[in-house]
């Protein structure tokens, strides 16, 4: 159940950040902060990516590998508890 847990977690991480950026990509102030005066598709996805990637990524991919690592030494233990390895 690792692998579904983690998977749940990623999606849930994803949706709740498109949902955060929904409104600050519809906010023309925002883009005029970054030197837009007019609505560009490509220019919103580019900067919707670099901040995400940027900000929230860093610290949610950290908690990841922390919790696919605890998962890891889990199953590790499992396999030594039924037999399949040394402790």
């Amino acid at each position: 159940m690792h692998i579904s847990k983690l998977q749940v977690f990623n999606c849930i991480y994803l949706v709740l950040f498109a949902l955060l950026m929904i409104p600050l990509m519809q906010n023309e102030p925002f883009l005029v902060a970054f030197g837009f005066y007019h609505e560009n598709y490509f220019i919103l996805l580019f900067i919707y990516v670099h901040l995400y990637l940027y900000t929230v990524d860093i610290p949610m991919r950290i908690l990841l590998h922390k919790m696919s690592r605890y998962f890891e030494l889990e199953a590790d233990t499992y396999s030594v508890k039924v037999g399949y390895g040394k402790a």
